[in-house]
């Protein structure tokens, strides 16, 4: 029971981590953009933001496999 529980907190835990660091890589990859605009660099401004959200689509998707796996075992 002990085992059941602490891995379902291991796993909100970890989730909570993932969360906020797309939160974080979200707004730094908007900052970046809006700086890169300011500048005029509209080429820099979309790969800021490209690489923004692969980073945190990934981040999702690893979200969703922690969740899926749970669902198995």
């Amino acid at each position: 029971m002990s085992r059941t529980i602490a891995g379902l907190l291991g796993r909100l835990l970890l989730t909570a981590l993932l969360l906020f660091l797309i939160l974080v890589v979200g707004f730094y990859s908007l900052y970046s953009a809006l700086f890169a605009l300011d500048g005029s660099r509209g080429w820099i401004a979309l790969g800021c933001m490209t690489v923004g959200a692969g980073l945190a689509g990934s981040m999702g998707y690893a979200i969703s496999r922690l969740w899926r796996r749970q669902g198995r075992g």
